[in-house]
This record gives structure tokens, C-alpha cells and sequence, in this order.
């Protein structure tokens, strides 16, 4: 079993907790732009998840895909999404990278909320270990959120 690495802020870890803590701007302003990884994660891959462009957890539904990495970075989003006026939170992007090369990321919060379970299990994906995931909607009294079940890893 397998650690995942908190990255650290002005010389000192931030905590499981921060790192998928969506935070207020003004609040959250120092967090760090990479705030979690897979130990085994190289500065290339680190690179694409701040910088390049990534597939949509939605294009995915349904499929199996298998991760080698995941990676929680963080973008500075209106806190309401229809709402031009609503103030602007740090919130956390989780984006898996797949044994094919393929970069997928999300905002969603079951995303979120399902990474961290994943990673309270002990679940952690590696290139020698990789996770078999499947994305899927669920029904939520909003209507859907998204999620995701763990099919086994290697």
C-alpha cells in the first residue's frame, strides 16, 4: 500500500483535510497550485495537470479506465457558476492520468469527495499498481452528481 504526498506551504505540509478544502480566495490565496499527488508522480506529469489541456470525466461515463496517477492541483472558479457576480474560491481539480497517456481532470465535488475516500482506503494508484476506475452519475437531490466506483487494482 502506497502514500499519497501532501505538498508542502511556506516550508510546512499542508493537511489531507487542505489539500481538498475549497477556500475562499482571499482565504486561500498562498495554497499551493499542485496540492497533492501519487509519490511516484514525475515533474512532467505534475506539469500537464497545471498546464495542459484535459478530457472530461463526462466523455469517460461508463467506461473503465485505468489510473496511474492522480494529481490535485487547484483553480480559482466563481463560487456560483451562473452567477457573474459571485465571488471567487480556490477550489481543488482532481485529474487522473491513465495508463494510455490519457489526462482527465474534474471540479466536481463527488469526484472530490470520492478521491478522498479512495485515498482514506488506501487505494493508491501507481504505474506498477494501477487503480481500474469507472465514472458514472449518480442521482442527488439536485439532480446529478458524478462518481466513481473502484473495480479493482493491480
Amino acid at each position: 500500500m502506497g502514500k499519497f504526498e501532501l505538498v508542502k506551504r511556506d516550508g510546512e505540509e499542508i493537511t489531507f483535510q487542505e489539500a481538498f478544502s475549497t477556500v475562499s480566495v482571499d482565504e486561500g490565496y498562498n495554497m499551493p497550485c499542485v496540492r497533492f499527488t501519487t509519490p511516484e508522480c514525475d515533474h512532467i506529469t505534475l506539469f500537464s495537470a497545471l498546464n495542459d489541456k484535459a478530457e472530461s470525466v463526462e466523455d469517460f461515463m461508463d467506461e473503465e479506465v485505468i489510473v496511474e496517477h492522480i494529481v490535485v492541483t487547484a483553480a480559482d472558479v466563481q463560487e456560483e457558476m451562473n452567477n457573474p457576480n459571485a465571488p471567487f474560491v480556490n477550489k481543488p481539480v482532481i485529474h487522473f492520468f491513465l495508463d494510455d497517456g490519457t489526462h482527465i481532470s474534474s471540479l466536481s465535488n463527488g469526484i472530490r469527495r470520492c478521491t478522498m475516500n479512495l485515498v482514506s482506503c488506501g487505494i493508491i494508484p501507481s504505474p506498477d499498481h494501477p487503480v481500474h476506475l469507472k465514472f458514472k452519475r449518480v442521482k442527488v437531490a439536485r439532480g446529478n452528481a458524478h462518481s466513481f466506483t473502484v473495480l479493482g487494482q493491480d
